[in-house]
C-alpha cells in the first residue's frame, strides 16, 4: 500500500502493482505501508483519502498466480492447493476454488494452511501479506473474488483494470486531484513491465469445465468488470 497526501494505492497481487509502484514513486511523493497490505490496515487518519486499486481477468489472473508460484511454491495456500508443487494447473486451481468450503477435506486444508501463516504481517514483508485470520473469512466465492475484496474491501475505490494499466492508472491518480504531466505520461508509456510470469494466451491452460468453474466462482467480477473467457 502507498500513500499520497490525496490517495492510498492498494497493491493487489498479480495486477500489475510493481509497476503501477514504481511509476508512483518515480513521480510523486508516497510513501509504503505495507507491501500487500489490505485497505483495512491503512492508518485511521487516512480513512477519507481515496482509493485506487487494480482487478484483472479472472482467468489470466489464476494463470499468473499459477506461474508465479510454480517455480519457487513458498507461498502457503499455493504449497498446499498444489500438492507441493506436484499437481498441475487445472488440478490446483480446482482446489483453490474450494478452499473456502465446507468440505472436511478443504477445512482440513485451510487449517494447514493457517498453521504456516503468521498472526500479523511482518515488517517489511514482500510476500502475499497474508495472515491467520485471513482465512476464517473464505467462503464459497473464487479466490481471486475474495482477495480482491480482502484487499480493497467494502469501501469506495477507483478500480482499474489491469488489462487498460497505464490508462487506468493515469485516470485514478487525476480523479485524486493529482495532475499527471506530459513527462509522467511519456515515462508510463515507455516502462516495459515488471515481474511478468513468462506463458502463451491464458485460454490454452483450461478446459471448458475449469472456465465455467472460474466464472460461476468469480462472477461479480467478471459481470462488474465486463470480463469473458478468451476476452
Amino acid at each position: 500500500m502507498l500513500v499520497h497526501d490525496k490517495f492510498v494505492f492498494v497493491h493487489v497481487h498479480r495486477t500489475g502493482g510493481q509497476f503501477a509502484s514504481a511509476w508512483l514513486r518515480a513521480h510523486l511523493d508516497v510513501t509504503e505501508v505495507g507491501y500487500h497490505a489490505p485497505l483495512r490496515d491503512r492508518p485511521a487518519a487516512l480513512a477519507g483519502r481515496p482509493v485506487i486499486g487494480f482487478v484483472r481477468d479472472p482467468w489470466d489472473w489464476y494463470v499468473s498466480w499459477y506461474r508465479y508460484n510454480a517455480p519457487r511454491p513458498r507461498n502457503p495456500i499455493f504449497t498446499y492447493v498444489s500438492d507441493r508443487g506436484r499437481l498441475g494447473f487445472a488440478e490446483t486451481i480446482r482446489q483453490l476454488l474450494l478452499l473456502g468450503t465446507d468440505d472436511p477435506y478443504f477445512a482440513a486444508l485451510r487449517g494447514l494452511i493457517q498453521a504456516r501463516l503468521p498472526e500479523a504481517a511482518p515488517s517489511g514483508h514482500r510476500g502475499p501479506g497474508l495472515v491467520r485470520a485471513d482465512l476464517s473469512t473464505m467462503g464459497r466465492e473464487g479466490y481471486f473474488s475474495w482477495l480482491v475484496a480482502r484487499m480493497l474491501g467494502p469501501a469506495p475505490a477507483f478500480v482499474g483494470r489491469f488489462e487498460a494499466l497505464r490508462e487506468d492508472l493515469v485516470r485514478g491518480v487525476e480523479g485524486a486531484g493529482v495532475e499527471v504531466t506530459p513527462a509522467m505520461r511519456a515515462d508510463l508509456e515507455a516502462r516495459a513491465p515488471i515481474n511478468a510470469s513468462e506463458r502463451g494466451p491464458y485460454v490454452g491452460e483450461y478446459d471448458a469445465a475449469l472456465a465455467e468453474e472460474v466464472a460461476r466462482a468469480d462472477a461479480s467480477i467478471v459481470a462488474r468488470y465486463g470480463y469473458r473467457f478468451g476476452g
